[in-house]
């Protein structure tokens, strides 16, 4: 991956799932609009506000401040104040300048050599066009997904029950008295 130019540090992107980007989001939305932080917290993104904001719930929060080695190089997180009484306060976060830079390249989408190139794009371009085309012909079809064998089989047992029916009928065999209730 090129070094960004205007930076002293180069960071790897981790592999990020949603709900950690959403994590790192919600910290720099909170810490965004808390101008001035609480005197007691080191930064405005505390354990709630950041659960409110992402939408996370309150484990997925805390693993994503205490253990999560996917971001840890990119949050900074203080530890709970003690208020009077010795009641904990929350922990708060904020995004470190790694954090930012790799906030930005998600936000802009300059993820570096990790994108696809346009080969590949093409190439599932194709293939999303290929299963088009197969739902298409599969949707067409009287009879759906079964391939020809299957439905030429089933055509076949159908042509043979009816064959059946009728010789049962000559018979004066009563065949509702020999159906299976369906209740």
């Amino acid at each position: 991956m090129e070094e960004d130019q205007n930076s002293d540090y180069s960071i790897t992107l981790p592999d990020l799932g949603s709900k950690d980007v959403r994590f790192l989001r919600a910290i720099a939305a909170v810490n965004e609009s808390y101008a001035t932080p609480n005197e007691k917290v080191d930064a405005p993104a505390t354990t709630g506000r950041i659960r409110k904001v992402s939408g996370l719930d309150d484990k997925e929060v805390q693993h994503r401040l205490k253990r999560s080695k996917k971001v840890a190089n990119l949050i900074e997180v203080y530890d709970a104040p003690v208020y009077e009484g010795g009641q904990l306060g929350p922990k708060s976060a904020e995004l470190t300048a790694a954090g930012e830079q790799a906030l930005d390249q998600i936000t802009s989408g300059d993820l570096g050599h990790d994108l696809a190139s346009p080969e590949d794009l093409s190439q599932v371009e194709d293939e999303l066009i290929e299963i088009r085309e197969t739902l298409t012909a599969i949707e067409e079809s009287s009879t759906g997904a079964l391939d020809e064998d299957v439905a030429e089989n089933l055509e076949a047992l159908k042509r043979m029950m009816v064959t059946f029916q009728r010789a049962f009928e000559e018979m004066g065999v009563d065949l509702d008295q020999h159906r299976p209730d369906t209740d």
